[in-house]
């Protein structure tokens, strides 16, 4: 038995509650935190960094809205605090981290507010414009338990295998590369819907741990590590469709986690051995390794992984992870030893993606990340040119706006983005389940806080303009949208399992 959504009991949008897992996050960083402070170094950071997480957890995940927009902004505090809280168990001062001596407490508090800043322009964004009666969070649901599993199965195959298809081809694109690229991200959307699928229906699991396996592995076969997309689109369909405290629903959601952390510090460890072999020690960011050869090495390198190398893996991660340093640079250098740039960074950035490549063919390549990373760090150009060295978006916000205006561009763009993620949850041609997915496709353009300001804004407006694409065009034929909704839920609440009548 179903409930029409025009028959359903009108619930103002925003009275769901928030979700279990928001509040038990909000709990446990406040809780490993107070005692973090007790032996770190810098106890007050650690502070704002709880702080900051806790505010932007309030914000962007409410029992209305699924928490996609909340994963960049997360992964992206994590990029900023991890330093900070490493402080409590090394017992060391956070300085003593820098190996350029920069100011790690000037920057994290710095980037605090650049991650605060997105996230509250994200959520203004996305407050107007919501329907009356059923919200996001209880569309998704219900379409995902009306539509067919089997079909849902097949169509996440099919577009996974378009992403895979697209992926090889784009290397050999010519001037259509950087839209092959982007379009390969699709992949992500049946990863989405997949895993998000499997676990509100319970069901299917043996397929969703295989696609997770092949994911993981395959993507370390690549020169870099293209599994970070796939293993956190993996945990946001997990944090929404288990985000009640129960012993299954932590354990998917712990598993998830350990996988991120478990992957992360065995290819840190790997890392430097592992491209060398593929690249047969010439330096270049290339692979001439056939794909067996990698996976056998791959395979010798987890046989042979031992307690010394987890924990070698494990600080490198740490000192991989942490991207405030060159922030800390920046900010030492601009506007003492380089001027301000009163935003022609930015009018760089939007001429460089105002036109795209296969519609001028001639353009001028990306200037490379490391001599814009030396220019404004002040920092000798001691690396070659295989080596990528970025100071990520806001370092480039910062030596463009200065303190406050590069606050306020963060929040801008954070507006942006939640603009584009308001229009596709709203759009009405669309399945709930797919336009979830679409947004994720968005969410993760802007995932790192390391990432260059013109890869970053590119990346997100020429990904955007392919979900619009596949909105408007190609999803309604696979899965078309159709009349909400409500199973027969306990109290008509997410996401508890539907009562058999």
């Amino acid at each position: 038995m179903q409930v029409s959504a025009s028959l359903a009991p009108a619930r103002p949008i925003g009275k769901t509650g928030r979700p279990p897992a928001a509040n038990a996050l909000m709990i446990t960083i406040a809780f490993l935190t107070g005692i973090g402070m007790l032996s770190s170094s810098v106890p007050t950071l650690l502070l704002g960094c709880a702080i900051c997480l806790i505010f932007v957890t309030l914000l962007l995940w409410t029992g209305d809205e699924p928490p996609i927009l909340l994963l960049p902004i997360l992964f992206q505090w994590s990029e900023v605090a991890i330093l900070p809280y490493s402080t409590s168990w090394l017992h060391v001062p956070l300085a003593e981290l820098s190996p350029y001596a920069a100011d790690l407490n000037m920057s994290a508090i710095y980037g605090l507010l650049g991650v605060t800043g997105m996230a509250i322009g994200m959520k203004l964004a996305t407050l107007t414009g919501k329907r009356r009666g059923l919200s996001f969070a209880e569309r998704i649901k219900a379409d995902a338990m009306a539509i067919p599993f089997e079909r849902v199965v097949i169509i996440s195959f099919v577009l996974i295998g378009v992403g895979y298809v697209f992926a090889a081809l784009s290397p050999y694109a010519g001037p259509l590369r950087e839209p092959a690229g982007q379009v390969s991200s699709v992949k992500y959307l049946g990863l989405f819907i997949l895993t998000y699928t499997c676990l509100i229906r319970e069901r299917g699991y043996a397929l969703l741990i295989a696609v997770v396996c092949f994911e993981v592995v395959f993507g370390m076969t690549g020169f870099f590590a293209q599994f970070k997309d796939s293993i956190l689109t993996f945990f946001v369909a997990a944090l929404f469709a288990k985000p009640r405290i129960r012993v299954t629903d932590t354990f998917v959601v712990s598993f998830v986690a350990m996988i991120i952390l478990s992957v992360g510090i065995f290819w840190s460890a790997i890392k430097p051995e592992y491209r060398d072999f593929v690249n047969k020690g010439s330096g270049e960011q290339i692979v001439e390794v056939p794909l067996v050869d990698r996976i056998d090495f791959l395979s010798n390198a987890a046989l042979t992984f031992n307690n010394e190398k987890v924990a070698e893996g494990f600080q490198k991660l740490v000192a991989r992870h942490g991207y405030i340093e060159f922030l800390g640079l920046v900010m030492q250098n601009v506007p003492t030893g380089l001027a301000y740039q009163n935003g022609q960074i930015t009018l760089s950035v939007f001429r460089h993606i105002s036109v795209p490549r296969f519609l001028w063919p001639g353009k001028p390549p990306l200037p490379s990340d490391t001599e814009v990373m030396s220019k404004f760090t002040g920092l000798p150009m001691v690396w070659g040119n295989e080596t990528s060295i970025s100071i990520g978006y806001l370092g480039e916000l910062y030596a463009d706006f200065g303190y406050w205006g590069g606050i306020f561009a963060a929040a801008v763009i954070g507006g942006v983005i939640g603009l584009a993620y308001r229009i596709v949850r709203d759009a009405k041609n669309t399945s709930p389940l797919m336009a979830a997915g679409l947004c994720v496709m968005i969410a993760l353009k802007v995932s790192s806080f390391g990432t260059a300001y013109v890869k970053m804004a590119g990346a997100f407006v020429l990904g955007t303009v392919v979900v619009f694409l596949l909105m408007m065009v190609i999803l309604p034929f696979l899965m078309p949208a159709r009349q909400a909704t409500i199973p027969q839920f306990p109290d008509a609440e997410l996401p508890r399992r539907p009562k058999r009548i």
